[in-house]
């Protein structure tokens, strides 16, 4: 195989040196084990689908599926042989490529079930699977790439060998391999071509953005386009393994403990990590999956991180703070905390306690202020000192006038402090604070009003009034220009024209204890619950940011500030740092239709969709705001209107609408996303219609009325020829059921057996007399009894068969015995019904045709009920020792032959029609049996009939 190396000539050269720092984990985190349902830490790889489903590939549980805080398992019920999965790889929102040992499944999360594609050969584990469009890549822990194509069925391409390590990874839809340790090679119609040589050693090799990045031992090499831009490292790195990145971070591991993070500014950040970490994966969601001993956590990365720490937890309460000069003051109460932000430097001003309180941070020409409860104190020097003018007065809530001066409220007046003179401004009220928004105006606020002025020659002009209630909080913003106003619950936002039109919020929000702006239209409020008011569209709204009331409960958070465009929180014994994506995954939550089922089929809906009559039947799926960390709770609203019905609201905790069985009509589904706060988040709308169906038209309706007309008379002459032939069959059953007793009580049979009983008394035998006197008139009893019914008990035609034999017996001399069993014994028999006297003709026919011509044996009957309660049968046997069919026919009978073959052409007769009157098997078969010579030795009669009950025989 020939391959054609084609260097890139790279133009242009950067040399950026990393100045990197050290940081841990991010503090935001959820930890899982087996209290969760995760029964195995050991963890190799993560994907997530629709931006809800994450899927471990796990070491000994297979595949794992966690969504809403439940773990779902997949392993050998769904088809996979070897729950050890190494690698998963996305194909598209419902299907996962699995490599598991040295097999590849394709997974398909709509059925989830795993479908084999290629077995390796035992020594090829699977490494890593990469898939474009042209193919899929699979690398085997044995150093060989294997190229499937893409088709209906995977179909292996090319097999390479590679030098060890090999490494792998897709850059802008290329696979790029780094076959030996210093070239690049991309494949290229299924073989491999060399596109980058180096003199360095290659570690690893991985994609970020439209870059490609080379890691080697001393430094990061970036490809992107045709521009080479080297980064280099703080430390000399030994090893990177499990590199993993998403849309915005590259992560790598270069120690045991340590990993390195590096983005597509080029910045490289050092992150310490427990030395019993295993493996990782990054997600696209900024989420960080982390195999850690036996606990598996996740991690929001970046989100918030430790950045200054205080010996202690030195503050309780933030009274005021602010930023000047890239220092930050911090007012604990009784002492100032001063925070380099530029050196990272934290230390506490030496302060006077007897001053009481710092309740406001000030700052005014030259000086930094401290206001507090005995006067104002400037900054000097890294140090408090008195200030001369003010030292000991108790000025109240003071604020910056814009030129340079100091104003303050004095009783009901303010006044303003500049260097040279002090100016009073008298009102009339009370005033609790106050706000120069510019030196030309200001706002106001007293017991029960919100008031804006004008400021000019010393005098102040009224320009609106609003009402307010005394225990209102107004917060300027200092980058828009906006005053927010927290009243009674509510959220109101005035423009700086101070114009009539204004944005609010009927929402709730009780408790406060810190309000602080962040940004131009964003306010943090803290209190009960970590809120943020975020103006979007000329509209609040109000969201609960959870990741802080989770945070809170290890660090508990008292203020916010900004700073170089990043946000940091300021808890009771750190700073942190906190990463805008937190406050952009609140901004926007979505609610989306990603998958729906007509019928229990998939079905692509776009935004106005055609039905017909039978697709009636729709499930409608819809994307979650899916946050491990906030456990936010929305819920779902579905409003369905349509042209001929009433509208129909449901609210629902499930992302999921079913629709079954709904009429004809054009509807308009409206779907909206609720925040707990009971506001709508998102709305979307779609529209379908359900086509009318065929019999709703005229001309389909005028003929179903002639086709239900013409086959009503077509059904009432079917019907009534159904009762005729019905009739005629009944009575054909009663004619042989007649000419079967009259044919039983042959005068033959009754003349033998008084003869008998005659014979038994002449021989003064009374007890045999008198016993088959009594067997002979309970037989004909039975008969008598039973002559005007087709059916009788099981228990009856046993009475009537044992009398029979009896007396046949008694007439032969005793030269054949009987036996009568019923199977199994338990059964009560008494219930079971069947047709009357349709056992004794064979039973007769075997004795006068298989037992009278016996010489060589004693003859023996045996009759053999079984009864099939599953089968609802009843089986019936009667076997005769006797000379068999065949040789009987060599023997001359008596007359009354004639009259027993009548009785079982009768009695077949009468099986047949029973069979068509109660639509049950009637069967009657006839067997030869035979020694184990071969010789004949009796006949067997079997007979099948159902077993009826009372109601089937009325």
């Amino acid at each position: 195989m020939q391959i054609r190396c084609c260097l890139i000539l790279l133009t242009t050269f950067f040399y950026i040196h990393s100045k990197a720092q050290v940081t841990e984990l991010p503090l935001i985190f959820q930890s899982f084990g087996i209290e969760n349902g995760l029964y195995n830490p050991l963890i190799n790889d993560v994907v997530i689908l629709n931006g809800t489903d994450r899927y471990f590939a796990t070491e000994g549980n297979g595949l794992v599926h966690f969504q809403q805080g439940r773990f779902y398992y997949y392993g050998l019920p769904e088809g996979l042989r070897y729950p050890f999965i190494s690698t998963l790889c996305v194909v598209n929102d419902d299907s996962i490529l699995v490599g598991s040992e040295n097999e590849m499944y394709f997974f398909s999360t709509k059925s989830n079930t795993f479908h084999l594609l290629y077995s390796f050969p035992s020594k090829s584990k699977v490494r890593k699977i990469l898939s474009n469009a042209r193919g899929i890549y699979v690398l085997t822990n044995d150093d060989k790439l294997w190229i499937f194509e893409k088709s209906e069925k995977v179909q292996l391409i090319n097999e390479i060998k590679l030098t060890s390590p090999a490494k792998i990874t897709k850059w802008n839809q290329r696979i790029i391999v780094a076959k030996d340790d210093t070239c690049l090679y991309q494949v290229k119609d299924n073989i491999l071509e060399a596109f980058y040589v180096d003199t360095l050693k290659i570690l690893n090799i991985g994609s970020l953005s439209d870059a490609l990045y080379i890691f080697s031992d001393v430094s990061i090499i970036k490809i992107k386009k045709t521009i080479k831009t080297i980064i280099r490292t703080k430390k000399k790195l030994n090893f990177v393994k499990n590199l993993v990145k998403n849309d915005q971070y590259l992560l790598c591991r270069i120690d045991e403990d340590k990993l390195l993070s590096l983005d597509a500014s080029n910045r490289v950040k050092y992150i310490s990590i427990p030395a019993e970490t295993n493996k990782f994966s990054l997600l696209d969601n900024g989420e960080l999956w982390i195999s850690e001993g036996n606990r598996v956590k996740c991690y929001l990365y970046p989100s918030v991180e430790r950045v200054f720490e205080f010996s202690k937890d030195r503050i309780s309460k933030v009274y005021d703070l602010k930023i000047i000069n890239h220092q930050l003051f911090i007012s604990a109460g009784t002492s100032i905390i001063l925070v380099d932000l530029s050196s990272n430097e934290v230390r506490e001003i030496p302060f006077n306690t007897k001053n009481g309180l710092v309740l406001q941070i000030l700052k005014d020409k030259k000086d930094i202020l401290f206001n507090t409860e005995n006067g104002l104190i400037p900054f000097y020097k890294r140090n408090a000192m008195p200030y001369p003018s003010l030292q000991g007065k108790y000025i109240g809530s003071a604020s910056e006038y814009p030129a340079g001066c100091l104003s303050y409220i004095s009783h009901s007046a303010i006044s303003l402090h500049c260097e040279k003179e002090e100016r009073k401004i008298d009102l009339d009220r009370t005033i609790l604070s106050h706000h120069w928004t510019d030196t030309h105006r200001i706002w106001i606020q007293t017991d029960n009003t919100l008031e804006f002025y004008s400021f000019k020659n010393s005098e102040l002009s009224l320009i609106r009034t609003f009402k307010i209630s005394p225990n209102a909080l107004i917060f300027n913003g200092d980058k828009s220009r906006k005053i927010w106003l927290l009243d009674d619950g509510t959220i109101k936002v005035f423009k700086d024209t101070i114009q009539t039109t204004f944005y609010s919020t009927s929402i709730r929000i009780d408790n406060i204890l810190k309000v602080r702006n962040l940004g131009e239209d964003t306010l943090i409020i803290l209190g009960d619950k970590i809120q943020m008011a975020y103006i979007e569209n000329n509209k609040i709204n109000l969201i609960t940011l959870n990741y802080f009331n989770w945070i809170n409960g290890v660090n508990q958070i008292l203020d916010f500030f900004e700073y170089q465009s990043e946000i940091y929180a300021i808890s009771t014994n750190s700073i942190l740092k906190i990463s805008n994506k937190i406050f952009s995954n609140y901004s926007n939550p979505k609610i989306l239709l990603f998958r729906t089922m007509v019928n229990g089929n998939d079905r692509n809906l776009s935004e106005n969709i055609f039905l017909n009559s039978n697709e009636n039947t729709l499930h409608f799926y819809f994307s979650t705001p899916s946050d491990i960390f906030t456990e936010k709770e929305y819920r779902y609203r579905y409003i369905l209107t349509s042209n001929r019905f009433k509208n129909d609201t449901i609210d629902s905790s499930l992302p999921e609408l079913y629709l079954a069985n709904i009429y004809p009509a054009n509807y308009t589904l409206i779907y909206e996303l609720i925040s707990p706060e009971n506001t709508v988040v998102d709305r979307n709308v779609i529209h379908f219609t359900i086509a009318s169906p065929l019999w709703q038209r005229w001309w389909v309706v005028t003929g179903t009325l002639v086709f239900l007309i013409s086959g009503s008379v077509a059904f009432v002459k079917w019907r009534t020829n159904q009762l005729r032939e019905k009739v005629r069959l009944k009575e054909t059953l009663l004619e042989t059921e007649t000419r079967a007793l009259r044919l039983q009580m042959n005068p033959h049979f009754l003349y033998n057996s008084l003869e008998s009983i005659e014979g038994f008394i002449l021989k003064s035998d009374k007890v045999s007399a008198i016993r088959h006197l009594n067997n002979f008139t309970r037989l004909m009893r039975l008969i008598l009894e039973g002559s005007d019914k087709g059916f009788h008990s099981l228990k009856r035609e046993k009475e009537i068969l044992y009398y029979y034999l009896d007396l046949e017996r008694m007439r032969a001399n005793n030269e054949f015995d009987y036996q009568i069993h019923i199977f199994p014994e338990n059964v009560e028999i008494d219930q079971l019904l069947i047709p009357s006297m349709i056992i004794q003709p064979h039973v007769e026919n075997a004795i006068i045709h298989g037992i009278r011509p016996l010489k060589d044996r004693k003859g023996l009957i045996k009759i053999i009920f079984t009864i099939n309660e599953n089968n609802n049968e009843l089986e019936v046997l009667i076997d005769d020792n006797g000379v068999g069919r065949s040789k009987s026919s060599e023997f001359s009978v008596k007359n009354d032959v004639k009259s027993k073959s009548m009785a079982l052409n009768i009695n077949a007769q009468r099986l047949k029609i029973l069979s068509q009157t109660h639509n049950k098997t009637f069967l009657i078969s006839i067997e030869d049996l035979f020694d184990d010579f071969g010789v004949p030795s009796g006949t067997r009669v079997r007979m099948t009939l159902p077993i009826l009950k009372n109601t089937e025989v009325c």
